[in-house]
């Protein structure tokens, strides 16, 4: 028992390593029974017309039951084309059930995936056929395929929930645990969201980190336009996306257009695209690849979130883990991990209330100077650079510091303060409750 103390997280670390190679196991199951690749049904392809209009129509039916795990096309196309899949599956009970899928093809590719992963008697493939499009192979696979991703999500999972059970520290520390999980969790998804915009106006926010980091003059590669014109080629296979980013590299060393900025080099309003756009400029100084560098400006976003809630959870002088439970949210991660301020204002101000709240309740009767300033700033910085907002921030703010609660009136009643923040207002009230009554002090 002493030797397994001594090497728990030894033992811990392999023990997870061996359930993640289960679960990749487990997800390969059914190539490991019965694997193959690239099994050609081209011979199957022909060419349908009906009322002037030709579409192509591929039909595969097996006796034996095939799995199929992925759906490849070759082809060269003009444009976007949505391809149906049509299927006759084999479900857990030995039923068949009729399913249907659809995909696109388009002009940037000439290869076009389609994970499937089910038993099949049939499947039926149709897509329109233009003038000068061809579509040259059809192929099924079921090979045993490593996912990294798979992997990678697994072992974090596992990671945290051997910490969170077993490691009393992390939960004393709920700060180190916050940085654990979002740095981890925060990585995998700009890892997973490769060259794309993941947001409706994702392509606003890095226009603005793209232009910031390239100063008066900015050049613009095609591959950053294609972002900035949302033009999102869909992607839902990692082969797909392995395209993709070889499109998008070779696109990134071709400048098609050069601008000079009319507005000063940094204003007040961008202040929440620094992080963001000092790692787009470093990136680019390290000859990243667009595609890399396309993932390493969100990094200024990721560790800027990471640093700021970090020192609101330690400051907090209660609810850390409620703090820590909000900043770990699958949404406030997504906002941190992409190119948007909402990670910048939303940890900002979280800090500023932090500051704030101890000010306000838990320290001494006299204010403390630095924090009275820095809950300020953080308001003010993290009104996404509104100047009007900053300013009523800072007022409201100023004027939320009136005399502090006494202990014996919150001891008989319960005395409170809430604010919200709006687009365009914020909002701080302040109250004592009584036997149910609820006397507003200020509004």
């Amino acid at each position: 028992m002493d030797i397994i103390k001594r090497y728990k997280r030894i033992i811990a670390v392999m023990g997870i390593v061996f359930l993640v190679v289960i679960i990749e196991v487990v997800a390969n199951y059914p190539a490991i029974k019965a694997g193959y690749d690239n099994l050609d049904i081209s011979k199957n392809i022909n060419v349908l017309k009906k009322d002037g209009k030709e579409k192509y129509q591929i039909v595969f039916k097996s006796e034996e039951n095939l799995y199929v795990r992925e759906i490849r096309l070759q082809g060269e196309f003009s444009k976007e084309h949505i391809y149906t899949i049509s299927t006759k599956e084999i479900n857990e009970f030995g039923k068949i059930e009729k399913e249907k899928y659809s995909d696109t093809v388009n002009s940037f590719f000439s290869d076009f995936h389609t994970n499937l992963g089910k038993k099949v008697k049939s499947i039926k493939i149709t897509m329109e056929k233009s003038e000068g499009e061809e579509l040259t192979g059809v192929f099924l696979s079921n090979r045993f395929e490593i996912n990294k991703y798979r992997m990678i999500f697994a072992f974090i999972s596992l990671l945290l929930l051997y910490c969170a059970f077993f490691e009393r520290v992390f939960i004393k520390k709920a700060e180190w645990y916050f940085v654990g999980v979002s740095l981890m969790f925060g990585l995998l998804i700009i890892s997973l969201a490769q060259t794309t915009c993941v947001s409706w106006d994702e392509q606003i926010h890095f226009q603005r980190v793209y232009e910031l980091s390239g100063g008066k003059n900015t050049r613009w590669s095609e591959a950053a336009k294609l972002i900035v014109d949302r033009t999102n080629l869909k992607c839902n296979t990692k082969a797909e996306f392995a395209q993709l980013r070889s499109y998008m590299d070779e696109k990134g060393e071709e400048y098609i257009l050069e601008k000079r900025r009319e507005v000063p080099s940094f204003s007040y309003q961008e202040v929440a695209y620094l992080p963001m756009a000092l790692f787009f400029s470093l990136g680019k100084g390290l000859g990243l690849s667009f595609s890399s560098l396309f993932s390493f400006g969100k990094l200024g976003n990721l560790f800027t979130y990471i640093f700021v809630m970090f020192w609101a959870i330690r400051l907090a002088k209660s609810r850390k883990m409620f703090v820590a439970f909000i900043a770990m949210m699958p949404t406030t991660l997504l906002q941190a991990s992409s190119y948007t301020y909402d990670g910048v204002v939303f940890s900002f101000l979280t800090l500023g209330c932090v500051l704030w709240c101890r000010e306000k309740f838990f320290e001494s009767e006299k204010y403390h100077t630095l924090s009275v300033i820095g809950a300020i700033i953080f308001f003010a910085a993290g009104c996404k650079g509104n100047l009007y907002s900053s300013c009523f921030a800072v007022v409201t703010v100023a004027a939320a510091w009136n005399e502090k609660p006494k202990g014996k009136d919150i001891i008989q009643g319960r005395y409170c303060n809430s604010f919200h923040f709006g687009d365009d207002d914020i909002c701080f009230t302040d109250c004592f409750k009584y036997d149910g009554e609820e006397f507003i002090l200020w509004r």
